[in-house]
């Protein structure tokens, strides 16, 4: 697993996400802290990762298969001190909603806005509680969030 960092002080965005998409193998590591992404920026860093390397789909059964060594895709993520607002907007939720190997998100100073995450979060819940009705066949009752899970 490789690790790719940028420092906003050596090169410009553009030059980093160019460099990362001529060569996403064995990323495992990518570290962009203090680089005054915004949401924007942190949109473009996430869909250059995605047209990189894609992601692994977030399915129960592939998140063991996901942890294993010889699994290629982005297991930590460090996007600290970055500006960023939303987790919508960042593309942060999308993101984490179609990754399955990601296991570490570092977001420590940003501003981001906890209603956000909850209203994320509860969506995210929703889908999933939709999905695996549709798949069932049947129609389940509704359950509540997992444990410790953010109320709304």
């Amino acid at each position: 697993m490789r690790h790719v960092a940028y420092d906003a002080e050596d090169e410009t965005l553009s030059d980093f996400l160019a460099r990362l998409s001529s060569d996403m193998s064995h990323v495992g590591l990518l570290t962009v802290p203090f680089a005054e992404l915004h949401d924007a920026g942190c949109r473009r860093v996430l869909e250059t990762v995605e047209r990189g390397i894609g992601w692994t789909r977030r399915d129960a059964s592939l998140r063991a298969w996901a942890c294993a060594s010889d699994v290629h895709g982005l297991r930590a993520l460090d996007l600290s001190s970055n500006q960023l607002t939303s987790f919508v907007h960042s593309g942060l939720c999308a993101a984490m909603d179609r990754n399955g190997t990601l296991t570490t998100l570092e977001l420590q100073g940003n501003e981001l806005v906890v209603r956000s995450l909850r209203a994320a979060a509860g969506r995210s819940w929703d889908a999933e509680r939709k999905t695996a009705s549709r798949s069932s066949g049947r129609l389940r009752a509704q359950t509540a969030p997992p444990a410790g899970a953010p109320s709304i």
